[in-house]
């Protein structure tokens, strides 16, 4: 009985593609991992497998084909500090954090940055922690594109960033069922929709 090759030979899969149960992961898409803490963890990886994940989300999403329904697995325990925004600039990317609490992957920013910056369509980020960690930071998310969904993500306030989202363009957005921690009087709302061109956004369940 002959088996077909898979990337994942330790974990559930079909079609060669790992089942997160829930989770649409396309047959055809690209999975890609990203740890800091392991001992294999680097950028000259190509991520495909849990075992030699990559160092950096910016760097995995450079390894994503555009509208393939590729994910990026942010393990947890992952930590970054940012100086320059991580860019979603390939369409139809997913970032997807694993983990609960404090072990939910953190992305702290430094500098006069977003952490995170939305360039391209369809794409979605799922439970990280953002952390605004230096007096300069200008937000949290800021997003340039049609179609984002951003979800489960807990948003660490303290002087700064002012704003958790900013919009700067773009249709049809979803942000829902998120968390802000706020330790510090600096921040001034949660979402920031500074253009007027922006339609048809849905923002539920923050708390």
């Amino acid at each position: 009985m002959s088996s077909t090759p898979t990337r994942f030979p330790s974990g559930v899969s079909s079609y060669g593609i790992p089942v997160f149960g829930a989770l649409d992961v396309p047959a055809n898409a690209t999975v890609i991992f990203v740890d800091s803490g392991h001992a294999q963890t680097t950028d000259g990886n190509d991520g495909q497998s849990p075992n030699y994940p990559m160092a950096t989300i910016d760097a995995a999403i450079g390894r994503c084909a555009a509208n393939n329904g590729d994910h990026i697995m942010v393990m947890p325990g992952h930590a970054e500090t940012v100086t320059a925004a991580i860019t979603m600039d390939v369409a139809g990317v997913t970032i997807w954090g694993w983990g609960y609490g404090r072990a939910k992957p953190a992305i702290t920013g430094s500098g006069a940055i977003d952490c995170i910056t939305v360039t391209a369509a369809n794409c979605h980020i799922h439970n990280l922690r953002l952390i605004g960690a230096t007096a300069s930071v200008t937000a949290h998310i800021n997003v340039a594109a049609d179609d984002v969904e951003i979800d489960e993500i807990q948003f660490d306030q303290a002087e700064t960033p002012v704003s958790c989202i900013t919009i700067a363009s773009g249709d049809r957005g979803y942000v829902h069922d998120c968390k802000i921690l706020g330790t510090a009087n600096g921040p001034d709302h949660f979402i920031d929709i500074e253009s007027s061109g922006s339609d048809n956004w849905i923002v539920e369940r923050i708390f």
